[in-house]
């Protein structure tokens, strides 16, 4: 068998990767980390099992580098550069619209580590200081200037900034996770656009005005409530 250049190497291995871990995904949304071992996870991906300890030791390296996978943090560090001279009442629903996006997209994985991570307080610390922390610090630093700006009310942008994506967390979590959007359906639209108003009206600076063309909760209601139109 020919040797792989460095760059065929790396590449192998970084699909290997993906495999193992789009492989332990599918297994624990369906059948939990606990009941899923390692070997289930090989057999799912159709791969020996040493294979898998050559990228991972344990389910628990697994399972952060899963959440290193499915982190929201590129996403925003991305969005970043773009939103930094963006006035806030541009940037607040555009970054609303991306993390509800991703969330959404990743609602397995939010219910799973909500499960999960409860239960494993090192792994929890470290989901924490390695995804939490840096989301809502860049965040936070984007808000921290439009203070200095003078945009925002002075508040403390860290907690701010947490609060703001918790709130789609929990909805995410609530809505397509334990079955609210069997129960009540809701529009992902209107999540982003009342999201980000709400979040407006609480931290822009007194005198701002609210975003233009932003839907308030009532004009939501109101335009949910509207009767179609028979067919004519």
């Amino acid at each position: 068998m020919p040797r792989l250049a460095p760059a065929q190497r790396a590449a192998l291995g970084a699909e290997r990767r993906e495999q193992i871990l789009e492989a332990a995904f599918r297994l624990w949304t369906g059948h939990g980390f606990e009941a899923t071992t390692l070997d289930a996870i090989a057999r799912e991906a159709g791969i020996a099992k040493g294979t898998v300890y050559l990228y991972f030791a344990t389910k628990e390296d697994l399972l952060a580098a899963a959440v290193e996978r499915w982190s929201l943090l590129p996403d925003v560090m991305a969005l970043g550069p773009q939103l930094a001279d963006l006035p806030v009442r541009e940037a607040i629903p555009k970054l609303a619209e991306l993390v509800w996006t991703r969330l959404r997209g990743s609602a397995p994985l939010v219910g799973l580590l909500l499960r999960e991570l409860v239960l494993r307080p090192a792994e929890a610390r470290t989901f924490v200081a390695s995804v939490v922390l840096p989301v809502n610090g860049a965040f936070a630093a984007y808000l921290e200037a439009r203070v200095r700006a003078g945009e925002l009310r002075a508040v403390d942008t860290f907690v701010a900034a947490r609060a703001f994506i918790g709130m789609l967390m929990i909805f995410v979590w609530t809505q397509h996770v334990l079955g609210g959007e069997a129960v009540r359906p809701i529009d992902g639209r209107d999540v982003v656009a009342t999201a980000s108003d709400l979040f407006l009206r609480g931290i822009l600076a007194p005198g701002a005005a609210a975003p233009p063309g932003a839907r308030s909760p009532k004009a939501v209601r109101a335009r949910r409530r509207t009767p179609r139109r028979p067919p004519s």
